[in-house]
């Protein structure tokens, strides 16, 4: 699991945590509203908004997603996605965080720079699709290099599990091969339909 805060003094920040669940190792991203400030430490507080479902929201994401990010971090390009599996559908994105400067004291226009990558995520109500909840935190490169090794770390762990999956798998026949005889005699069809 890894953690990302961008509180500020405006109590107008986030927080980010991409993790994998330990039951069936699925991949999450849950973003999270700060929820106050405390001007004597300088710091932002995020505990209070984790059990109001209007401050936090939660997308699972699979190792294609995973991968879509990995490319966009790669080769600087945005990715975009819906999830549509439940009463709230999510909108996805992580993207080229570009932001426009402020002109010059002479008020000459300076060109847009990109500050590293956004990710965000939309909720919307099914039965009310004006009832939007918008969740967004953007990512300095350095942020997105710590979300980049956590998704390759992710992908190799998966990679590995099926991979010893695969073998126990292999490694215990199946009811219907106890079936088939030692020495490769033919077997009557009904009896592996039987099964």
């Amino acid at each position: 699991m890894i953690h990302i805060y961008h509180p500020n003094k405006g109590v107008k920040g986030f927080a980010c945590s991409f993790w994998r669940s330990d039951r069936h190792g699925d991949l999450f991203a849950t973003l999270i509203k700060q929820s106050g400030w405390d001007e004597a430490t300088k710091r932002g507080t995020f505990k209070a908004s984790l059990d109001d479902p209007n401050k936090r929201i939660t997308v699972k994401l699979s190792a294609v997603e995973a991968c879509a990010i990995l490319d966009c971090i790669e080769r600087n390009r945005p990715y975009n996605n819906y999830h549509n599996f439940d009463s709230s559908p999510k909108a996805v994105s992580f993207t080229p965080w570009i932001s426009t400067p402020v002109p010059d004291m002479d008020g000459t226009k300076l060109p847009p720079v990109q500050q590293g990558f956004s990710f965000a995520v939309t909720g919307t109500n099914k039965t009310d699709a004006s009832v939007k909840n918008h969740f967004y935190i953007g990512l300095t490169y350095a942020e997105a290099r710590y979300i980049k090794e956590f998704l390759l770390h992710y992908l190799s762990t998966t990679f590995r599990h099926n991979t010893v999956a695969a073998a126990i798998a292999e490694a215990i026949p199946s009811e219907q091969e106890k079936l088939i005889p030692a020495d490769n005699t033919e077997v009557n069809s009904t009896d592996l339909v039987n099964l």
